[in-house]
This record gives C-alpha cells, sequence and structure tokens, in this order.
C-alpha cells in the first residue's frame, strides 16, 4: 500500500537539517536518531468511563479486566515508524481484533480554530498576493462529500467498535445511547429475536463483556454450577455432551441458564473453537428478574373467551416519565380498533405504524377503508378519522392511486367532507393529493363527433383556474381507459 511505502521510506532516510530559509543564522534541528531517548509522545483523550471486560485464559481461569485512563498520562510512539502498530486502541491488555472483526482508525488529537478565526486568518495571510501563475487543482464536490460521509456511517467495522465501545463500560455507566446502540446490533442475534423491546432493553442494561482469546479454552466443565446466560458475539464454541454428541454454536446462539432461581449444572463440556471468541453475559439474578418481570406487565384483552390483545407497559428512559402501555400482539380486527383508541406517550406512532405494516396481515387496504367511513358518521371520532385519511394520502398515495375501490372510498370521504363544512381539512386533502400526482397521458376514441364523453369537466378560463375531470361514469371507456375525478387537462 502507498501508505506503508511512504512510511517505509520516511523511516530508512534521515531526517537530517532543517533550516528556516529566511535566517541563514536560525537555529538547526538536530537529527533525532543521534538521541536515542527522544521518543514521539501525543496525549490520550479521556474517556467517558471505565473499560470493563472479563477475559478467560487457556487454563479457564477468568479475571476481569477494568481500567482507569489518567488524562494526564502519554502513550510512547516508537521512533522507528516501520515499527509501529496503528490501531485506535491504547491499552496493552486489550487482545487485538483481526481487520475482519474489527476496524482501525489514526485519529487526530489536537484542537481545532472556529471556522471564523480560519477565515479571518487567511484573509489577513493572503492578502493581495498573486495566484496567477499557480496551477488550477480539482476540489471535490459537495457530492463526492456527501457519499463519503454516507459510506463513513454505514461502515459495518466502524459499528462494530461503537458497539464495543459500549460493551466494555460498567452497566452502570451505560448511558440510554449505549443501550440504543446495543439494541440496534442485539436484534439481529437469534437469541433476541423471540423477546420484547423492552426485554431487549433491560438485558442490554446488564450485560457484561467476555472475551476468549485462545482456540481449545474450556469456558465450562462438566458438572459446573451455572451461573450466566451466554450469547456469542464472536467465534464457534463447541459442546462435548455426556452421550458423546458435538455441537457447534455460532454468532447469535446462546447458551448457559435457563430463567429460574434454582441451582443449574452444565451437561457436558464448552469450549472454544477459534481464537477470539466474544460473548456477552447474563447473571442469573438478572436474567431471571427480567423475563419474569416482563410477565407480570403484560395485560390480555379477552372477548368471549378468547385472547384478542396484548399489552405490555414500557418505560422507555430511566426517569420514568416516559411510561405506559404498548400494543404488542393482537388479531386483525383489534389492530383496525386500535387506530381510534387513545395511544400511549410510548406509542405516538401507532397510526403511522399501522399504515405502513397493514399489507402483512390484511388481504386488501379496504377493510380499512370501510371502517373509517363508518367510524366518520361518529361526531366524537370524525377528527381522529381524518387525520388517518390524512396521513394515509399523504404517506402511501400509491395505495389509492392504483385501486379503482380505493379510489371511491377517497372521493366518497372528499363527499362526507364536503357535506360536514370542513373546508380545512377538504383543502389539506386536496393539497395532498396534488402533491402527490404524476403526468399521464390517456387517449379516448369515440366513434363520432356525437358520441358522449362519458365524463364531465369543470373549470375554465371564465372561471378564473383550470380545467378539471369533475366526474367519471363507471364502467365507461374513459374510466377503463384510467380516467379519474381531479384529473387536470393539460392541454
Amino acid at each position: 500500500m502507498e501508505l506503508e511505502k511512504n512510511l517505509s521510506e520516511a523511516a530508512e532516510s534521515p531526517i537530517g537539517v532543517i533550516q528556516d530559509w529566511s535566517d541563514e543564522d536560525s537555529n538547526k534541528v538536530e537529527n533525532s536518531k543521534d538521541n536515542d531517548d527522544s521518543i514521539l509522545q501525543r496525549e490520550i483523550p479521556a474517556r467517558q468511563s471505565r473499560r470493563r471486560f472479563r477475559k478467560i485464559n487457556h487454563k479457564g481461569e477468568r479475571q476481569t479486566i477494568t481500567d482507569d485512563v489518567d488524562v494526564n498520562s502519554y502513550l510512547c510512539l516508537p521512533a522507528d515508524l516501520t515499527k509501529m502498530h496503528l490501531t485506535d486502541n491504547p491499552h496493552p491488555q486489550v487482545t487485538h481484533v483481526s481487520s475482519s472483526q474489527s476496524g482501525c482508525s489514526i485519529a487526530s488529537d489536537s484542537g481545532s480554530s472556529s471556522l471564523s478565526d480560519i477565515y479571518q486568518a487567511t484573509e489577513s495571510e493572503v492578502g493581495d498576493v498573486d495566484l496567477t501563475r499557480l496551477p488550477e487543482g480539482t476540489v471535490d464536490s459537495e457530492d463526492e462529500e456527501e457519499e463519503e460521509e454516507e459510506i463513513d456511517r454505514t461502515d459495518p467495522l466502524q459499528g462494530r467498535d461503537l458497539v464495543r465501545e459500549c460493551l466494555e463500560k460498567e452497566p452502570a455507566d451505560k448511558t440510554d445511547d449505549d443501550i440504543e446502540q446495543l439494541l440496534e446490533f442485539m436484534h439481529q442475534l437469534p437469541a433476541f429475536a423471540n423477546m420484547t423491546m423492552s426485554v431487549r432493553r433491560e438485558l442490554c442494561s446488564v450485560m457484561i463483556f467476555e472475551v476468549v482469546e485462545q482456540a481449545g479454552a474450556v469456558i465450562l466443565e462438566d458438572g459446573q454450577e451455572l451461573d450466566s446466560w451466554y450469547v456469542i458475539l464472536n467465534g464457534t464454541v463447541e459442546i462435548s455432551h455426556p452421550d458423546g454428541k458435538i455441537e457447534n454454536l455460532f454468532m447469535g446462539n446462546s447458551f448457559g441458564i435457563t430463567p429460574t432461581l434454582d441451582r443449574q449444572y452444565m451437561r457436558g463440556i464448552v469450549r472454544t473453537k477459534v481464537d477470539d471468541c466474544q460473548f456477552v453475559c447474563i447473571a442469573q439474578q438478572d436474567y431471571w428478574r427480567i423475563l419474569n418481570h416482563v410477565e407480570k406487565n403484560t395485560h390480555k384483552v379477552e372477548e368471549e373467551g378468547e385472547i384478542v390483545m396484548v399489552h405490555e407497559h414500557r418505560e422507555l428512559d430511566r426517569s420514568g416519565t416516559r411510561k405506559g402501555h404498548i400494543v404488542i400482539k393482537a388479531t386483525p380486527e383489534r389492530l383496525i380498533m386500535h387506530l381510534i383508541e387513545e395511544h400511549s406517550i410510548v406509542d405516538p406512532t401507532y397510526i403511522e405504524d399501522f399504515l405502513l405494516t397493514y399489507r402483512t396481515f390484511l388481504e386488501s387496504p379496504l377493510d380499512v377503508g370501510i371502517k373509517l367511513l363508518e367510524w366518520f358518521k361518529i361526531d366524537s371520532l370524525r377528527d381522529k378519522v381524518t387525520r388517518i385519511v390524512l396521513l394515509w394520502v399523504n404517506n402511501h398515495f400509491n395505495d389509492f392511486e392504483g385501486d379503482p375501490a380505493m379510489t371511491r372510498f377517497l372521493e366518497e370521504f372528499e363527499k362526507n367532507l364536503e357535506d360536514t363544512k370542513m373546508n380545512g381539512h377538504l383543502r389539506l386533502l386536496n393539497i395532498a393529493c396534488a402533491a402527490k400526482a404524476k403526468w399521464r397521458q390517456v387517449v379516448l376514441q369515440k366513434a363520432s363527433r356525437e358520441s358522449p364523453l362519458h365524463f364531465s369537466l369543470n373549470g375554465g378560463s371564465d372561471k378564473g383556474f383550470g380545467i378539471f375531470v369533475e366526474g367519471v361514469e363507471p364502467g365507461s371507456k374513459a374510466a377503463d381507459a384510467g380516467l379519474k375525478r381531479g384529473d387536470q387537462v393539460s392541454k
């Protein structure tokens, strides 16, 4: 690589003597090779919290590694740059992670001036310098910069580094942002797939990071008392059962205790198959408490002896200010009914979520449309129904545009707004439909000039606005050709 080549050349060639060209009597800088004691130093930025994880050596012995970083401490870099190991982790006790599993970056710790200071300094230094003879260089466009930023944000290696940094924190030091970062990663693993969001959140807040450096290390002996639930984050684990059966577990699989406080013992031997195996561990007491606490927080709604909906009580932050019930399971009919019910503070986007996902459990959107038209006739529900339809049209206009039945539903709903004098909501509906409109060409052929058009028009220059289709006869050639009420005639 070009970086390695440049570093190698810089190390082989002497630094030499550096002089100030503007002053022949200026002091000389001595060659760094003449002084063996001189080293390059840079300050280590202070971390927000301590790093903590457990490491298992080849003998199966566990040790908890916790380090505190001193702000005034320094990291010494070797003078020979060809021997310098580039890493983003200054702590020697942390095992090195291969490039396929973790990212590596070189960050600058130097401070930077404000934009105004830089601009003023540039203006004062440049002055009236003649730049006409300087060669022109290519300038990166804003699009390229945005693409580079997008690549940085979507880099999976960088994401794994962020997750590891969150895992290495003490449970008490984990912030809400740390837990959100862990949730984003953990929900992809099979071990957490069937758990609710609140369960995963609680588990992420108490999990401990554990590393096994070498392959063949025994994690659990046969007959050993279990005290934790393990989930594999990296590597492969082999379980040798007493009957001789061999079971291999991979990333996302789990092993260990079940959610009970009874004493449990390992049946078989658990050992690593590859180097650098990584796990998260949940203590037995925490695992039992979290999984049993959820059962107490769920509320089942029954109708005629059948469970039609399941609520769960959730707290979205540690302050306890954002808590309430959220629907986690229900029948399709009950999910539709919940559209007009009061939504808790922890589930403010239920309507948007329903409109986005109803296609997975409903055969036709008209089932929702029919219920909305029925509820519109009830005065206390009219505003809620109108809000639902406006959100539907604005966010998912394709549900109406390509479905004649849904188009008729929208026309009937528009007529209901006119009849109830809800002119403000009617304007919002028209604005939403106009914003989603697309140009298209409709060709109609008539047998003769006297043949009827089968549609009516409204507007014109005499009325001060364009020409629009006011109505289309159902089943006519105009309707079959795709002409719709509200279409504007462009020519």
